[in-house]
């Protein structure tokens, strides 16, 4: 019952996520106009990408090292954000100098994301994860998110309120981090220790994290850019918005993966009967993929298009490929997070990465100019099918390794 209750609040705790932003954007677009929140989502998309490189690329690595040897890792692991702050700090810094006076792109709400960027060494959601303690997650998330939703619905009004919606994000994401470390600190007795003899051997630890992260933040972001370029705003919005609903998709997998890594680590620890495990969890996850990708192909035409209204026409290939990527995305979801973190092969996740993006990235000028929004979407697809297919070949050689 326990365990069910915790899967409940994880699904909990993503969902509503990835409610915050739909439910806050028509206030805000109510408020200011198009260039003015598009500077504060380019100052915070510095913040985003920082995250996503040195923390974020983290979390399964800290779950893992957590279950494994819990002492050991909570000193490396908060070395790590400690340093990783600084580095993020600095990198901040220098970014926003060099759009400012290279190109020209400077504005104030730089400063007010790198405020919340010096919070970031108190990232401790990886403790509450890897303890399936979702509740606290989910408390946290709907009373920090609750009060900046009434903020931004009854104070940002009008264009002279940019600066308080930027300072209301950049308060969330420090906020976050705060109550996070303060919910370990006071229920599972962890401190922060800096051990700067430590820092060398974990950047080695978790080199293919923080690879696999710096790959696949190239071809999450880049692909965007191009077609900006190549193509026209509307089929940078069109690729903008399905990609964004493949985000929403991606909730229930991601959860359930996430979920299990723990007991995924304690199984090959404790070398258990491995494939008694994924015969248990396998058919399960396929049949909730399987099941979730028919449902979108049927009826996420008609939903997206009512959902979006008039300015927007989804097509009934727009939906095709993006449940084909769905698929294969959860596909690649699992292996990672069953097979190659418990095994201490996330270098076979990097390689898949690599594979990804140079195919993605490669073909991404032509398949734009020839099919549009749908080609770079298809181009996606083929590109996570190859990393998926080079990971199922090198496990189904090596079977010893993961099979008992």
């Amino acid at each position: 019952m326990k365990i069910n209750k915790n899967l409940n609040y994880s699904f909990l705790y993503n969902i509503a996520n990835a409610l915050f932003p739909l439910a806050t954007l028509p206030i805000v677009f109510r408020a200011m106009s198009p260039t003015t929140y598009g500077n504060i989502v380019f100052s915070n998309l510095i913040y985003q990408l920082l995250i996503a490189l040195f923390f974020n690329s983290l979390i399964s690595f800290s779950i893992r090292e957590y279950k494994e040897n819990k002492g050991k890792s909570i000193n490396e692991i908060y070395t790590l954000q400690i340093f990783f702050t600084v580095i993020s700090v600095f990198l901040y810094f220098f970014f926003s100098l060099l759009l400012k006076f290279t190109f020209n792109e400077g504005n104030e709400y730089f400063y007010i994301f790198l405020i919340c960027t010096c919070f970031s060494f108190l990232h401790s959601d990886w403790v509450l994860f890897a303890e399936q303690d979702y509740k606290k997650l989910l408390l946290r998330t709907l009373f920090v998110k609750g009060i900046l939703l009434l903020i931004i619905y009854f104070f940002v009004t009008d264009e002279d309120d940019d600066y308080l919606y930027a300072s209301m994000l950049a308060i969330g994401y420090a906020a976050n981090n705060i109550i996070a470390y303060y919910y370990v600190r006071r229920f599972y007795g962890i401190r922060i220790n800096f051990l700067i003899s430590n820092v060398k051997s974990s950047i080695f630890n978790a080199r293919y994290f923080i690879s696999s992260a710096t790959v696949g933040v190239s071809y999450q972001y880049v692909d965007q850019l191009i077609v900006g370029l190549l193509l026209n705003s509307s089929s940078l919005a069109y690729l903008n918005v399905l990609k964004q609903i493949l985000g929403m998709l991606s909730i229930v997998p991601n959860t359930v993966c996430r979920f299990n890594l723990p007991k995924a680590t304690v199984a090959y620890l404790k070398k258990e009967n491995i494939k008694e495990y994924h015969n248990s969890l396998y058919p399960k996850y396929v049949l909730l993929i399987t099941f979730s990708s028919t449902i979108f192909m049927l009826f996420g035409q008609c939903s997206l298009n009512l959902f979006l209204g008039d300015k927007f026409n989804i097509t009934d290939i727009s939906i095709y490929i993006c449940s084909l990527i769905f698929f294969v995305s959860a596909t690649s979801v699992y292996l990672d997070t069953q097979h190659s973190i418990p095994l201490h092969y996330e270098k076979v996740t990097f390689t898949a990465n690599i594979i990804v993006a140079i195919f993605y990235l490669s073909s991404l000028y032509w398949v734009a100019i020839s099919y549009d929004y749908n080609g770079v979407l298809l181009s996606f697809a083929i590109a996570e099918f190859l990393g998926v297919l080079y990971v199922c070949l090198f496990y189904l050689r090596r079977k010893k390794i993961w099979l008992k």
